[in-house]
């Protein structure tokens, strides 16, 4: 049902979720984001790229919430973060996100610019 996966990009390991495949399903995105923090917990690595696809995703109160409290339990585990599928005004979203934790996660237009970025090690 949800798409969270182990992917590798030029001998690097990606954890890749699509949660925008959702779209208005809040109970199914919620899940999905305590799935992945779950399996970022359990993975027992300490620098893990991360890999958010938002497109058609719809960021309502409980959704960002859910986003919220998961880049904050993520913090101490994640090395880098790229989201590709924000557009117009769910840009926002990224920008408060970015002032909420630590994690800084880059914005991109497709999926292999976000890889790009990811396993880049400047």
């Amino acid at each position: 049902m949800q798409k969270l996966v182990w992917i590798y990009h030029k001998g690097k390991k990606i954890l890749h979720s699509d949660h925008g495949r959702f779209g208005k399903d809040a109970k199914t995105v919620i899940l999905s984001i305590e799935t992945a923090v779950q399996l970022v917990k359990d993975s027992g690595e300490k620098e893990i790229l991360l890999l958010e696809d938002l497109r058609n995703l719809y960021v309502i109160p409980e959704i960002f919430n859910a986003f919220k409290k998961a880049g904050k339990e993520m913090e101490p585990y994640t090395k880098k973060t790229a989201e590709i599928g924000l557009e117009g005004s769910r840009k926002i979203f990224l920008s408060i996100m970015n002032r909420i934790t630590s994690l800084l996660p880059k914005h991109f237009e497709t999926f292999e610019e976000a890889l790009e970025w990811l396993v880049d090690d400047n």
